[in-house]
């Protein structure tokens, strides 16, 4: 076995100013989702909850505090270790919130501003099977509508996620392949995230891609809005209407296509605004654009993935959704870029990677790695009667042979994994191997970068392959 690192030139593709990545991960599993905290409303009383000082009181439908920031208000929780928890509400003054474990004895959630107003949203790990929310504050603070559920989590650095409402299904995209997809969506399925300040665009640039799959025509992919929303009030929604066609709705207008997309194939779409122009893509292609500069700025305003949020009971059908951001305003090339660099997720038995990410594979090799010295010259005439040849350098050039990959069989590497290689070293990146060493044990690595051909699987029975590949070592 040899050690290979390398870092992923596709796959997953963030570029960095993201205000959320959700639904990119290989977890197959059911979500369920339910409300952990009670009366986390204070429709009367601080019943389910503890005060620390007896400084915190009901009144008028929230909790409020005339005592020192000392005194916190607290509930524990049943979580799960290693899951992902959002922790939403809206409060008032000087009010810091917190999450820990059972003991307890690390923090898991520590919000370090003095002061805020409006609504908040917080994520946490659980490290345990219960987990404890508490929230200090000085007086005149006030608490209210306390949420805290199981969560998608985000991978972007905003670190806001989605809350899981009901039973969701995640599952792989297709045959064999690493990356999943969330379904089973319903009118009581969904996921969500309460009101971000991060999703307020105003009349600015922004972006909204996810991947879809789905047979039924009405199906809602996005929705950004307000829950009793009605017309001329803020909204980015993207759905298929009832003939299955694609589109996306804002306050004054829509971007309109005659497009189906209720094929059963997987289809990314990007909705992007740049510079008062919203433009909307199928498969990195631009289907249409429209002047618009709405002011997409709304402090009630939350966001919904699989179904409507306000709707007369249509566009709730199942779809598969997944790879989901939001972030700036995307060209037309990088929108087409990522497609490119995303798409083969979806194929067969296909393997996930994050655009960006160092990892390594174990290869096995089928004998001890040749090396071949190729050496540098330089011929130099004198007098049109002599030549003579100068060696001023020399290259260690690699013949690789690899061991049997197999297709499917996460027991040995596989054939998907082997050409993520390939993809990612097509051109002169650097990477290390190690011959001698494994992954989990190294020994002696260095930095090669490969050259000449890309190296062509060989079939050795009906699910084995071999490759050959040649590297020069810097």
């Amino acid at each position: 076995m040899s050690a290979i690192k390398f870092t992923a030139q596709r796959g997953l593709s963030t570029l960095g100013d993201e205000k959320g990545v959700w639904m990119a991960d290989t977890t197959a599993e059911t979500l369920a989702g339910s409300e952990l905290v009670t009366n986390g409303g204070f429709a009367t009383d601080l019943t389910g909850w503890a005060d620390s000082g007896s400084d915190w009181s009901q009144s008028a439908g929230v909790a409020s505090t005339t005592g020192a920031s000392a005194s916190y208000l607290y509930q524990t929780v049943t979580t799960i270790a290693n899951k992902t928890y959002i922790v939403s509400g809206s409060i008032t003054g000087a009010i810091f919130c917190g999450a820990w474990d059972t003991a307890p004895t690390s923090a898991l959630l520590s919000d370090s501003s003095s002061t805020r107003t409006g609504e908040f949203l917080f994520m946490f790990t659980a490290s345990d099977s219960t987990s404890t929310i508490s929230f200090s504050a000085g007086a005149g603070a006030t608490l209210d509508n306390v949420s805290v559920r199981p969560a998608v989590p985000d991978l972007s650095t905003a670190n806001n996620g989605l809350g899981v409402y009901g039973s969701i299904t995640k599952s792989s995209v297709t045959t064999g392949a690493d990356l999943v997809a969330y379904s089973g969506f319903s009118a009581s399925n969904y996921l969500e995230q309460p009101y971000n300040s991060d999703l307020d665009f105003g009349t600015g640039d922004f972006n909204i891609g996810l991947w879809f799959n789905t047979t039924n025509p009405a199906v809602g992919f996005f929705d950004h809005k307000k829950t009793t929303w009605v017309a001329g009030d803020p909204r980015i929604q993207i759905q298929s209407s009832a003939d299955g066609s694609l589109d996306c709705y804002f306050i004054t207008n829509h971007l309109l296509t005659s497009v189906i997309v209720n094929d059963g194939i997987w289809h990314k779409v990007d909705v992007s605004r740049v510079n008062g122009i919203a433009y909307l893509y199928l498969d990195g292609a631009l289907l249409t654009s429209i002047s618009n500069t709405d002011n997409l700025t709304d402090m009630s305003a939350i966001t919904r993935i699989g179904i409507q949020i306000h709707s007369s009971g249509n566009y709730t059908n199942d779809s598969n959704i997944s790879l989901v951001r939001v972030g700036n305003g995307l060209t037309a090339a990088q929108v087409k870029n990522i497609y490119d660099k995303e798409k083969h997720l979806f194929k067969k038995h296909s393997y996930y990677t994050q655009e960006g990410i160092e990892y390594s594979l174990d290869i096995p090799l089928s004998d001890a790695p040749q090396s071949v010295d190729e050496h540098k010259t330089e011929n130099h005439s004198w007098d049109r009667t002599q030549t003579e040849n100068i060696f001023d350098g020399q290259d260690n050039v690699y013949n690789i042979t690899t061991g049997l990959l197999h297709r499917t069989d996460n027991t040995y590497p596989r054939e998907s994994e082997y050409l993520e290689f390939l993809h990612a070293t097509r051109a002169s990146e650097l990477f290390t191997i190690d011959f001698y060493g494994t992954v989990a044990s190294e020994d002696e690595p260095k930095t090669f970068v490969r050259v000449g051909n890309a190296g062509q699987l060989s079939r050795e029975g009906n699910q084995w392959r071999r490759s050959s590949f040649k590297v020069f070592e810097r």
